[in-house]
Parts: structure tokens; C-alpha cells; sequence
């Protein structure tokens, strides 16, 4: 047992999955700190803003493994369940997204958002989970109900040459009510890759007349750098 963790490990480590322990590299690479700090200063540099439409604003993806136990309450049951929160401008309470992401055993990922009603309890419930981890958040999450499944917007992984991608099961998106004000349809498109280093998240949102509402129009996806915890970000903050 203890020959094939350490295998697992190795596997994970060199990010090149073989065919029977792929799952295996990629539970443990799928875990961690992302942040973009990077990719936003080069853009600011060049004098391209989120602002205009044409840049990337500062986002930060802390993605933290859920115990069953832990999970249970928001997810049901599940081969795997991380929980995601994104924030901005590296500053941990400005929680701008929160999913938790349920895994079959074939790593296809569904993706569940809490309860508009519990929104505002959740964010805060996960401000900081960099520094907390997810188990300071367990019992804060779990009085806000289960959540609710994104209909038709699972995601698929599998392993490619230096890592893994995953790519929504139907290329047109899936079509889901804002939480912003619980009536806005939008359609959302997401493509991912995830490397050693880096995790790249080419995520928009569209009207359902094909206005972009999200998402940079034409500067590629956002690239998140694998990072420690909040320190390894340029100092935090804007950049």
C-alpha cells in the first residue's frame, strides 16, 4: 500500500499519467493555490486592463479537497468533492465565485453553486480559505443547505501529454439563472487545462443573444500559476 501511494505521488509530481494511475496524478495535482498575478501585470504593463474589455482581472482559485464527511451535506455522495472558491484582487473576503466540484470515478466533474439565498452566508463562510483550509469551513457550509447542481455543465478530464484537460460535455455550453439577481439566463462556456504549473481557465458568460457578459473577449484564458497559499503573488493585490 505504502509502494503504491508513493507511486501515486511520483506520478502526480511529474504530471506524465499513464493509463492506469492517471486519476490518481490528477486528485493529487487538482488541489492548491492558483493565481494569475502574473498574466495580470504583463497585461498592465503593455497597458491592457480588465476595464477595457481586453485584459484579465486578478482571480485567485483555492481548490481544497473535501472529506466525505465534510462533503456530504452539499453534495450528496461522490467519488471525490473539492471545494472551489475564486476571489479577486488578492484579497481572500472578496469571494466573487464558490463551487464545489463533485468527481465520478471516471473524474467527470459536476459543478454545484450554493443556494441563492445562502450566497452571502457561504462567501463568508470560505473568506481566507487559503489560510483556514477547509475544515474551519465545514460546519459554516453545511448550514447552508444543499446545493444546487448546474445542470448540463459537468465537465469531463482526461489526461494529455504534461497533464490533463477537461472540456465540457456539450461544446454549446449550458444555460443557467444568474445568481446575481435568480432570473438572467446565461450561457456558459468553459475549456481547462491543467499543468505542472499552471491552470488555465478559458471561462465566459454569454447572453442568450450572444453577448459577452464575462470572460476575456479575445486575450486567451486565464492562466493561474501554481502559487503557496497567498504569498507567492507579487505582494498581493492590484496589480
Amino acid at each position: 500500500m505504502r509502494r503504491a501511494a508513493l507511486g501515486c505521488l511520483a506520478a502526480a509530481a511529474a504530471l506524465a499519467p499513464a493509463k492506469r494511475d492517471w486519476r490518481c496524478a490528477f486528485d493529487a495535482a487538482f488541489a492548491g493555490d492558483f493565481d494569475n498575478y502574473a498574466q495580470v501585470a504583463a497585461e498592465r504593463a503593455r497597458g491592457v486592463a480588465a476595464a477595457d474589455r481586453a485584459g484579465h482581472e486578478h482571480v485567485h482559485c483555492c481548490l481544497r479537497p473535501l472529506r466525505a464527511a465534510e462533503a456530504a451535506p452539499l453534495a450528496g455522495a461522490a467519488a471525490r468533492v473539492v471545494l472551489a472558491c475564486y476571489y479577486l484582487d488578492g484579497a481572500p473576503e472578496n469571494v466573487f465565485r464558490l463551487r464545489c466540484y463533485a468527481f465520478d470515478d471516471e473524474r467527470r466533474m459536476a459543478l454545484l453553486r450554493p443556494p441563492r439565498a445562502a450566497l452571502a452566508a457561504a462567501h463568508a463562510a470560505c473568506a481566507d480559505l487559503p489560510a483556514r483550509g477547509a475544515a474551519a469551513c465545514a460546519a459554516a457550509l453545511a448550514a447552508t443547505g444543499r446545493w444546487e447542481p448546474l445542470g448540463g455543465c459537468d465537465v469531463a478530464w482526461r489526461p494529455v501529454d504534461g497533464g490533463f484537460d477537461g472540456a465540457m460535455a456539450d461544446p454549446g455550453g449550458c444555460v443557467v439563472l444568474s445568481q446575481r439577481d435568480g432570473t438572467t439566463r446565461v450561457r456558459v462556456k468553459d475549456a481547462l487545462a491543467l499543468r505542472d504549473d499552471v491552470l488555465e481557465v478559458d471561462d465566459r458568460g454569454y447572453a442568450l443573444d450572444g453577448t459577452l457578459l464575462y470572460g476575456s473577449p479575445d486575450g486567451g484564458p486565464y492562466r493561474l500559476a501554481r502559487v503557496q497559499g497567498t504569498r507567492d503573488q507579487g505582494g498581493g493585490g492590484d496589480p
